[in-house]
């Protein structure tokens, strides 16, 4: 059963909202981030702030807020790579616990690969945690495959990453329900 959802995209001054869901995030999934709760927790608001006004500010990327009623559910950041034109990397993907399963991610991320799609963007890449997990699934169903080799997910981790891909077609909206 899906929940009802509302993606949009967030609003600068609703970055405690971003600040919240992000550190909620690193609690809940630490093995899943290139960053960890202990950083981001050092950061000052003026800095969550700054980064959300920033974003806020750009049409090179993008930062999505999925709502359930009105609590928010999750998160996704979605942002053109500085160094490969056309390409639009995905990063700080997460939905609370209780909206899985539910199709909160899988509107966050339809939400993103149609805004990169109208942002002129040929490709959308994202990293992953190695492993049959709900993520990857979601991703396969979005049509996103592995290129590359495993690499450690942040500088001194054990754990494994892949990055996956998605070329872009002009045949969107992706039904990845």
């Amino acid at each position: 059963m899906h929940l009802p959802t509302t993606v949009r995209t967030f609003k600068a001054e609703e970055w405690r909202i971003h600040k919240q869901l992000r550190l909620a995030a690193l609690a809940d999934a630490p093995h899943a981030y290139g960053s960890t709760l202990e950083a981001e927790q050092l950061r000052s608001d003026a800095l969550w702030q700054e980064r959300l006004q920033l974003a806020c500010a750009t049409d090179r990327e993008n930062v999505f807020l999925a709502e359930v009623g009105a609590e928010p559910a999750g998160l996704l950041w979605a942002k053109f790579a500085t160094d490969v034109p056309h390409v639009v990397e995905l990063f700080q993907m997460w939905v609370r616990p209780v909206a899985r399963g539910h199709g909160v991610g899988a509107a966050l991320l339809q939400i993103a690969i149609v805004w990169a799609s109208q942002a002129s963007a040929r490709c959308v890449k994202l990293g992953v945690a190695v492993g049959d997990t709900p993520a990857v699934k979601l991703y396969q169903r979005a049509g996103f495959s592995f290129v590359g080799d495993a690499h450690a997910m942040r500088p001194g981790s054990s754990i494994m990453a892949k990055n996956m891909q998605l070329h872009l077609q002009a045949q969107l909206p992706v039904n990845i329900s």
